[in-house]
């Protein structure tokens, strides 16, 4: 739910049925929470999510919490031009940069720039 930030009753609910795994589509920003609220509950199991768990926002706030999360996005979004895993990864995030003055914060990015090459 927009704006929330607390999600300790549910996230007890799913510890208290220790599953093997939990899967988390939620936004960077709302993702991080509940990743951490998660473990801080005692959840030791895997946690899966989507592709804005590649955010560097998603490492920042979750911290050590996020380790081992396994998520799937057909791009991750790097941090910095000089991450790209090719040259043309590396013109379009520069680019990017260039023109908004900061890095992509999610995949939707790519996705457009894939979209546009494709036409």
């Amino acid at each position: 739910m927009q704006g929330e930030t607390d999600w300790t009753g549910a996230l007890s609910s799913i510890v208290k049925a220790q599953p093997n795994g939990v899967i988390i589509f939620a936004q960077a920003e709302q993702g991080s929470l509940m990743v951490k609220q998660i473990r801080s509950l005692g959840y030791k199991g895997y946690i899966y999510g989507c592709e804005t768990f590649s955010s560097a926002d998603m490492r920042n706030v979750a911290g050590s919490a996020a380790d081992g999360i396994v998520f799937f996005a057909p791009h991750c979004v790097a941090d910095s031009p000089e991450e790209a895993n090719s040259d043309m990864e590396r013109a379009f995030l520069q680019a990017y940069k260039d023109e908004y003055g900061v890095m992509p914060i999610s995949d939707v990015a790519y996705r457009a720039f894939d979209a546009t090459n494709i036409l």
